[in-house]
């Protein structure tokens, strides 16, 4: 096979393009009518089971290196195999995956529409050209959503959250500044995290200081009770001060951080929804 074949037969050296002009006056070719009540040989069958077996061989070791992360790899098994059955179903499934895979939905459509027609009894090839239907219809509406913001000048203010707002809640009750910018889920954690810890440091101060033996006032009274909580009680005390100190610390910070990127992802034209 020379050159100009390997390549108007392998769907990677065509970046996923429909069968060439080439490939159609191929078949536009007569092509010699077997001889009246021929049949195969033995041993074309043997060669074209081969032929089938070696494809598979490599398309398999192709869909086991994609799934380990490695497309390059993948990529060259397939050209290898390609270069032995050009329209193998699972070959062109896979190719049509990897081009999904880096968001190459277009290249993938051609692929599948491909394998559809060469094999119009493999249902997968119908799913996935409705899924890359789906994926660049969203697209589409993601881009024409920034090029009309992007046209008007920009996002509405209202539309964009107060950065020191919400780092001023949280620094008043953690979580409540994530509630403020629509993360529910982060603001229930960081809240329950702060109950626990201030439970953790305060249940033991208070039955230390109620304690008879916690003589005194004021600073003398606070270290007798922390006296009475003795080596380990002192030690989970003070985990749960730094614990209770640090979340106020982080939800604050993370408020105000998450408020700042939410605003510049609705510049950029995405929605993005609270959780």
């Amino acid at each position: 096979m020379n050159e100009t074949e390997v390549e108007n037969h392998n769907p990677l050296m065509q970046t996923a393009a429909i069968p060439q002009p080439v490939q159609a006056a191929r078949r536009e070719t007569p092509q010699p009518a077997p001889a009246k009540g021929s049949t195969p040989s033995l041993a074309d069958d043997l060669e074209a089971e081969r032929i089938h077996q070696k494809a598979g061989a490599l398309i398999m070791s192709a869909r086991r290196a994609q799934h380990k992360g490695q497309k390059e790899e993948a990529r060259k098994l397939l050209q290898q195999a390609f270069l032995i059955a050009p329209n193998d179903s699972g070959g062109l499934e896979l190719l049509g995956d990897l081009f999904m895979d880096d968001g190459e939905q277009e290249k993938a459509l051609k692929i599948f529409e491909r394998g559809l027609a060469q094999h119009p009894k493999h249902r997968a090839f119908e799913e996935k050209i409705a899924l890359c239907h789906i994926d660049l219809d969203e697209m589409r509406r993601d881009r024409d959503r920034r090029t009309q913001i992007l046209e008007q000048g920009g996002i509405e203010k209202w539309q964009l959250f107060s950065p020191p707002r919400a780092f001023t809640l949280s620094a008043l009750l953690p979580g409540a500044g994530q509630a403020y910018i629509g993360q529910s889920s982060r603001a229930l954690t960081l809240f329950g995290i702060t109950v626990f810890t201030f439970l953790g440091w305060a249940l033991p101060l208070y039955f230390g200081l109620g304690n008879k033996e916690a003589q005194g006032k004021g600073w003398s009274r606070f270290g007798a009770a922390l006296a009475e909580m003795g080596g380990l009680g002192l030690i989970w005390f003070w985990l749960m001060v730094a614990g209770w100190l640090a979340v106020y610390t982080y939800a604050s910070l993370d408020a105000m951080t998450q408020a700042e990127k939410i605003n510049e992802l609705r510049k950029q034209g995405w929605e993005v929804f609270e959780d």
